[in-house]
């Protein structure tokens, strides 16, 4: 009589195997997160030669499929030996992230060890065409599936594990039929005003002499080296297992407006003197959250898992601010009709502005799940922590005749005035579209990076975040990185803010290994 036992696994239901197949398969590994949908098994030898054995994969959306092994897609996994004289097995269903044929080494085809250092498809397909153009050798890699399915999600996917064993005493040991429902791709956007962008932080310096453009987008000065987009590509980079798609449309100067209905228009500025941004003049970017829903469509997307945002500054007057405070220095700040009235009256419309932001958000045609919001840093002290002025040590060579026109009192007007109700205004914001949440208003979180820049300001010139206008013009060829955050500023405040967050996401997600199934 064939012994014959229960098996649960994390997708909710009982499978019935027989005490020969539990011997044979062991250890399954069901792919239930995002990235290579990657199945895993242990297949003790028994004492057979490893170059005997072969470990194969069934698979279809169409459980009848799997009933005939001529038609159905299937694909021989990688095995590698160990301890104890088993072989642990893999396979990567193809899918959406993963369209083409899994490949092995001739070494593996031929019963051998991998190699650590396995290429990879691109690195495969690459190889065949030169070899086809007579540009190479054969390559050293086989496609090894017949017949495959390129799998979407939500497809539920049907699979069995087979293990063949060829040469004396052949036989063919196929596992349990198994399912799981293909997990969709983790997308995280980027969008909001300079300090999202990037500026201060272009790929390459002005004075750097390859062929890399300065701007991903010139007019919105919109750059890799951007805190956010840094922040991401390390997380991409961290966790393969997890498929992180980003895109990014953050543009320099934006407001509110810009993100929602409002076309930007960027024109030649006197901050521009070499008008390098607008070369051939004014230039319009679209509403950025009509440039996301666009890309949704194209796509086939319609969640958003994380939307970075960085927005409300210009809105509060930072641009007044710089240019009248830190650039035009012709009066006192703190004392300037027009600064004064300007931050007043955007500190005052700014809820309301932001309300408009998020109505927007849950007005389109896609669900944005989270909200990251950005707090400002702060640029107005020295290394002690003590608001910067016309006593700068001469040593902070950064800290010229034009920055010596500021005063002390200005510096803490900034602070106290501008960045600490233009924060407070952010984080109360959040707290209120939580404490409001409806169906589809996302969580909303706010997070500061004023702390992380307290004595890192615009006259700590060896251990800075911020440029000053001479920094600026050195580093991008104009004086719009003025009190941006530099490279060091970038990487230290936001990348470590957004790695944070996104990396607590991701290590929940995995560690749950579950996705709400909402589609593409």
């Amino acid at each position: 009589m064939t012994c014959r036992f229960q098996l649960a696994i994390s997708a909710g239901f009982m499978l019935t195997i027989t005490s020969g197949q539990a011997q044979v398969f062991q250890d399954r590994t069901v792919p239930q997160v995002p990235g290579e949908r990657r199945a895993m098994v242990t297949v003790p030898l028994n004492g057979i030669p490893r170059s005997r054995v072969e470990v194969w994969l069934h698979y279809s959306d169409n459980p009848s499929d799997l009933a005939n092994p001529n038609t159905v897609p299937r694909g021989r996994a990688s095995c590698r030996t160990i301890s104890n004289g088993n072989l642990r097995c893999e396979f990567i269903f193809p899918h959406g992230d993963h369209p083409t044929p899994n490949i092995l080494t001739r070494t593996e085809v031929n019963g051998g060890e991998p190699p650590s250092d396995r290429p990879t498809l691109i690195e495969h397909q690459i190889a065949v065409t030169q070899f086809l153009a007579g540009l190479g050798p054969v390559p050293a890699t086989v496609l090894t599936d017949h017949n495959p399915k390129r799998i979407g999600s939500p497809d539920t996917v049907y699979y069995r594990w087979v293990r063949i064993v060829t040469g004396p005493g052949s036989s063919t040991t196929n596992d349990v039929e198994r399912s799981f429902r293909m997990p969709r791709r983790y997308i995280v956007v980027n969008i909001g005003d300079s300090y999202a962008a990037g500026e201060g932080s272009p790929n390459r310096d002005l004075t750097d002499t390859d062929n890399e453009p300065m701007w991903n987008d010139t007019p919105c000065h919109r750059s890799e080296e951007s805190g956010q987009a840094r922040g991401v590509r390390a997380v991409i980079q961290r966790t393969p297992q997890a498929a992180i798609t980003f895109a990014n449309f953050a543009c320099s100067g934006a407001i509110s407006r810009n993100l929602t209905h409002e076309t930007q228009s960027i024109d030649p500025t006197p901050l521009d003197p070499l008008n390098r941004r607008t070369p051939n003049g004014s230039v319009q970017r679209t509403p950025q959250l009509d440039r996301l829903e666009t890309w949704m469509a194209d796509n086939n997307r319609n969640h958003v898992d994380v939307m970075l945002l960085s927005v409300g500054g210009n809105d509060a007057g930072f641009g007044e601010v710089a240019l009248r405070c830190l650039i035009n220095v012709t009066s006192d700040c703190r004392n300037d009709p027009q600064v004064l009235a300007r931050i007043s009256s955007g500190l005052s419309t700014l809820p309301s502005r932001l309300n408009a932001v998020k109505n927007d958000i849950e007005s389109r045609p896609f669900r944005v799940h989270r909200v990251l919001h950005f707090g400002y840093p702060d640029p107005t002290r020295d290394a002690t922590g003590s608001f910067c002025g016309p006593s700068v040590p001469a040593s902070q060579t950064c800290w010229g005749p034009l920055e010596r026109t500021i005063s002390t009192a200005d510096f803490a007007f900034i602070f106290n005035s501008f960045l600490v109700p233009l924060n407070t205004a952010l984080s109360q914001f959040a707290t209120t579209t939580n404490q409001n949440r409806v169906d589809r208003t996302p969580r909303w979180t706010f997070t500061e990076t004023a702390s992380l820049s307290r004595t890192r300001g615009l006259c700590n010139c060896s251990n800075g975040f911020f440029h000053t206008a001479g920094q600026s013009l050195s580093v991008q060829g104009d004086l719009l990185g003025t009190a941006h955050p530099n490279r060091r500023g970038h990487r230290e405040a936001y990348q470590v803010r957004t790695e944070d967050f996104l990396s607590s996401q991701i290590r929940s997600l995995l560690r749950d290994s579950i996705l709400e199934q909402v589609g593409n």
